[in-house]
C-alpha cells in the first residue's frame, strides 16, 4: 500500500510540474486528479503542501519527489473568472471574423508559454464551462449579430477538398453537357438551312436569282 502512495504522490507532483506550461492552476491539477483517482480535493491539496513542507527540510523528499531544482515556493497563477471570460470573448470574435484560433492567440502574445496557457485555458472553458461559454457567445452576437460557434462540428480540410474537387468535376461535367447539345442544336439548324437554300436554288429553273445569288 506504500508503494501505492508514494506512485500517486509522485504524479501528483509531476501534474502539479506541469500545470504553469499547461495553463492549469493547482486548484484544476488537484480537481482532476481527485476524479482520477477517488480522493477528495482539500485530501489532494493537503497531500501536495505536505509534501512541499517536508521537502523543504527533507533533501531526500526533495530529491525524490521535485528533482535537483529549486521548490515551487506558491501555487500556480491561474486565471481568475474575468480573464477566462475575457480570454474566451477575443478568441471567438476572432473567430467569427474567420482567424484561427492560433492566430487569434498569437495576436495576443508572442511568448510561447504564454501562448500555450490561452490555448489550453479556451479549451479547458469550452469542454467544461460552457455556460460562461453560451453566455459570451449571446453577448458578442448581441454585439455583431452572429458569433463563432465552437461546439459545430468541424469540417476537415481533406474533405473540404475533395468536395470543392468533386463540385468542380461536376461543373465541368454540365457545361460539356451543355455545350454538346449546343452543338447538336446547331448542327440541326445548320441541316435544315442547308435544305431550305437547295429548295430555293430549284425554284425559277436556270434563271432564278436565288441560284444565282448561292451560286
Amino acid at each position: 500500500m506504500k508503494r501505492i502512495d508514494e506512485k500517486l504522490k509522485g504524479e501528483l507532483i509531476d501534474s502539479a510540474k506541469t500545470a504553469k506550461e499547461s495553463g492549469m492552476s493547482l486548484n484544476e491539477v488537484f480537481g482532476e486528479f481527485a476524479a482520477r483517482t477517488g480522493l477528495k480535493r482539500g485530501s489532494v491539496r493537503n497531500i501536495y503542501y505536505s509534501l512541499l513542507k517536508e521537502a523543504k527540510s527533507d533533501e531526500n523528499v526533495k530529491r525524490r519527489y521535485f528533482g535537483d531544482g529549486e521548490l515551487p515556493v506558491s501555487e500556480v497563477v491561474g486565471f481568475d473568472n474575468i480573464e477566462a471570460r475575457a480570454l474566451v470573448k477575443k478568441i471567438l470574435l476572432g473567430a467569427t471574423f474567420g482567424k484561427p484560433v492560433r492566430r487569434t492567440i498569437s495576436e495576443m502574445t508572442d511568448d510561447p508559454v504564454t501562448a500555450l496557457r490561452y490555448q489550453n485555458k479556451y479549451r479547458n472553458m469550452i469542454r467544461y464551462d460552457r455556460d460562461t461559454v453560451f453566455d459570451v457567445m449571446d453577448e458578442i452576437r448581441g454585439e455583431f449579430g452572429k458569433c463563432f460557434d465552437p461546439y459545430l462540428p468541424k469540417l476537415s480540410p481533406v474533405g473540404d477538398t475533395e468536395r470543392l474537387k468533386d463540385e468542380i468535376n461536376k461543373l465541368y461535367d454540365r457545361i460539356a453537357l451543355s455545350v454538346r447539345r449546343e452543338n447538336e442544336a446547331l448542327k440541326k439548324q445548320n441541316a435544315i438551312l442547308t435544305a431550305e437554300i437547295e429548295k430555293l436554288k430549284g425554284v425559277g429553273g436556270r434563271s432564278s436569282p436565288v441560284k444565282d445569288y448561292f451560286g
